[in-house]
């Protein structure tokens, strides 16, 4: 078996135990962090007759091949789907160690069901084997409810905290009434603020999963439907709100639509559905960190701006007296950096733009600089040299330094990503607050 050197060994009489543990799509697959295979290069020697590849690699001899399909996700990576008992993973199922592994994982799955009375015939599951010790084998595993469009459980679901990257998080035990056998966890939040809905975090690990696995499924038309109107109020928000809370712009938007108009009158395939889940991922993340359709949710970017500047500004003469000197560009660039950090959430639209004009200004600046040190050595050349000639070349090769270094600190491959910006933002309002 391909898991671990330790494995144990699977006959017919013996099948290992399986510990089963909760994961999460988002979780669950290390495709763009897997090695790569070596090139081959192409050669006319090795050019070989067509079909000469039409070979089985190793299977067993129990009539896997009718049971498991490989499908091939858009991006070129392979997984593998049973029909008849809804299991998807990314090992090769059609090894027969792993077939029966999943086999009982899923038995174990239905007995658990059965215990609890709920009905699962028609959720998918995701198993992956991570690893084996003495006579069991560790499976990372979540089922899928495509109704529903979430992920869940059968089991008290011990899961750390950064699972969803949001909070510290503990087991909740109980069933969800609307969503049978659906084990959820649940914020440690203080009693009279414990409002948090893990369902909305649930909905972007759906998108996340069949994004991943899109072969075997398509998107259901409502789903489609609800896309498109999506994008359509997501681009004219941005166009009639200055603090829209659209993840795209107008133009951005439009370019979706005209996208997925090309998948009209066509057969449903795996771009297709790959397409739209990925799409529909980003729009459900931010509808959880906006607390969409949940109490006290965040309608505008610029929604508490107020508050959340005063609640930073500090009053100082010497403050005061340097933003004067300085033409008030510092408390621009404050007020500036206030609203992409509004709620502690970045739009990373928003900070390029912003971004973009600042390191502008800093090539200004450099500019400036640069010909105030060239009229000055120019005078310099003409004997006109006294103490303002000397203080000039000194500032402006000062601002100029300055400049280009601010140009190259705040670059674009440094603060590239959402999670980059956010990181950097929280660190500059750690240190202010501290002073």
């Amino acid at each position: 078996m391909a898991i671990s050197t330790n494995s144990p060994q699977i006959t017919s009489t013996f099948i290992p135990k399986v510990r089963l543990r909760p994961t999460l799509p988002s979780h669950s697959s290390d495709k763009y962090s897997g090695p790569l295979g070596r090139q081959i290069p192409i050669q006319l020697e090795r050019v070989v007759p067509a079909l000469s590849f039409v070979r089985e690699s190793h299977r067993s001899s129990t009539g896997l091949e009718s049971e498991w399909i490989t499908f091939v996700h858009p991006e070129g990576n392979k997984y593998y789907w049973q029909e008849r008992l809804k299991i998807v993973s990314s090992n090769d199922a059609n090894q027969s160690d792993y077939d029966s592994i999943f086999r009982h994982a899923r038995n174990v799955i239905e007995d658990l069901a059965r215990a609890q009375n709920a009905n699962i015939q028609d959720a998918e599951a995701f198993f992956s084997a991570v690893g084996a010790d003495g006579n069991a084998v560790d499976i990372d595993y979540y089922m899928v409810d495509h109704d529903k469009r979430v992920p869940f459980w059968l089991h008290p679901a011990d899961v750390e905290q950064e699972l969803l990257g949001v909070g510290p998080y503990e087991s909740n035990d109980h069933l969800r009434e609307d969503l049978p056998a659906l084990r959820i966890m649940k914020r440690l939040t203080h009693p009279s603020t414990n409002d948090f809905h893990p369902e909305l975090a649930l909905k972007t690990e759906y998108w996340i999963h069949l994004e991943s696995y899109p072969a075997h499924r398509t998107v259901s038309e409502s789903a489609v439907e609800e896309l498109a109107a999506l994008l359509v109020h997501s681009g004219i928000d941005d166009v009639t709100s200055h603090g829209s809370i659209s993840p795209w712009s107008a133009d951005e938007c439009l370019r979706y639509l005209r996208l997925f108009g090309e998948f009209k009158g066509q057969r449903p395939s795996s771009y297709q559905t790959a397409a739209i889940a990925r799409v529909w991922s980003t729009l459900s993340r931010v509808r959880y960190m906006n607390r969409h359709g949940l109490p006290g949710p965040r309608l505008d970017r610029l929604q508490g701006i107020e508050a959340f500047i005063a609640g930073q500004l500090k009053s100082s003469v010497v403050l005061s007296i340097a933003e004067y000197l300085s033409f008030n560009i510092p408390k621009g660039m404050f007020l500036q950096l206030s609203e992409l950090w509004n709620g502690r959430l970045v739009y990373i639209r928003h900070w390029d733009r912003f971004l973009d004009d600042y390191r502008g200004m800093c090539l200004r600046m450099a500019s400036v600089s640069g010909g105030i040190i060239c009229l000055a050595t120019f005078l310099l050349s003409s004997k006109s040299l006294n103490n303002g000639m000397v203080a000039a070349i000194s500032l402006g090769s000062i601002a100029l330094l300055t400049s280009l270094y601010l140009h190259e600190r705040h670059s674009n491959a440094k603060l590239g990503t959402a999670m980059d910006v956010a990181k950097f933002s929280e660190t500059i309002e750690h240190i202010s607050l501290k002073e």
